[in-house]
């Protein structure tokens, strides 16, 4: 079966979607991008998604415009390369660093995957992100893609067994794995300088979530600032920040990514600290 943990496979015929087991999408949904696959030939069909809270709805735009087409080159320039990591002007907008990394909110061809046996890692390998690898892996065979700005899917953010809400003491090991996946990705397909770069900002970026997560634990102040400092100056994330371009942030994010830059912990730990609070 190609559904991943946590997920439901919605196969129709030549065509499949997957719906995380906790969230739910409206009723036409599966007829509406099936007519519009269809009716345009595209290889991929998707759309942004609503954050369903307990007490409120908030909107996750991907883009303005209501209909994209996306043919094959704007598909390697503007989605392929998404999937590897943020480059330039793009990192103006961190919050929106995986937005296109999920496998719901699409509909795929079922030829596709299983001509190129596309299938998901275990997250006992690679932590999270097993949605976004899939999507790289599919997105290299993708020569027409098209995005309907229509929101259909309802992600569900009050669970509180969600994995990505809870301690995982192996976080950074997994992560470090996924980063190796994608480099050997990388080499073995050829693929230019701007994709290792996207990578190396990846890696930079990736100082937020490794903080949440120790921050999330039970250990003391001391022993969590210690923690993301042992990340920060190890070798692979000291690289990442030397090639980091801090313009492009906007002013808390310039903050923030300067002490990660730095190897500023303490600065790091509190602001994730604020972060965390917020959030709540």
């Amino acid at each position: 079966s190609l559904a991943r943990n946590c997920g439901l496979e919605l196969a129709r015929g030549e065509y499949i979607m997957f719906v995380d087991a906790d969230d739910w999408i409206d009723k036409n949904t599966s007829k509406v991008m099936l007519d519009v696959i269809k009716k345009n030939q595209a290889d991929v069909v998707f759309w942004p998604y609503i954050r369903e809270f307990e007490n409120r709805s908030l909107k996750k735009k991907v883009y303005d415009e209501e209909v994209i087409v996306f043919n094959t080159e704007e598909v390697k320039d503007k989605l392929y390369r998404r999937f590897i990591g943020l480059v330039g002007k793009e990192l103006k907008k961190t919050e929106n660093a995986d937005a296109l990394c999920t496998v719901w909110g699409k509909i795929y061809k079922r030829s596709i995957i299983e001509k190129n046996h596309i299938r998901f890692h275990d997250i006992r390998e690679i932590g999270t992100y097993e949605d976004g690898l899939f999507n790289l892996y599919y997105f290299q065979y993708v020569h027409k893609a098209i995005y309907i700005n229509k929101y259909y899917y309802h992600y569900r953010k009050y669970n509180n067994q969600s994995i990505t809400t809870r301690y995982n003491s192996k976080l950074y090991v997994q992560w470090n794995r996924l980063f190796e996946i994608m480099e050997e990705y990388i080499q073995n397909n050829k693929l230019p300088e701007l994709y290792q770069k996207a990578l190396n900002n990846r890696v930079a970026l990736s100082i937020l979530g490794q903080g949440l997560n120790i921050v999330a634990s039970n250990k003391t102040h001391v022993e969590k600032e210690k923690l993301i400092r042992d990340i920060l100056y190890m070798p692979r994330y000291r690289n990442a920040y030397k090639e980091l371009k801090i313009k492009y942030f906007s002013s808390y994010w310039k903050i923030f990514y300067w002490a990660a830059k730095h190897g500023q912990s303490f600065m790091v730990y509190m602001l994730i600290v604020i972060i965390q609070m917020i959030r709540k």
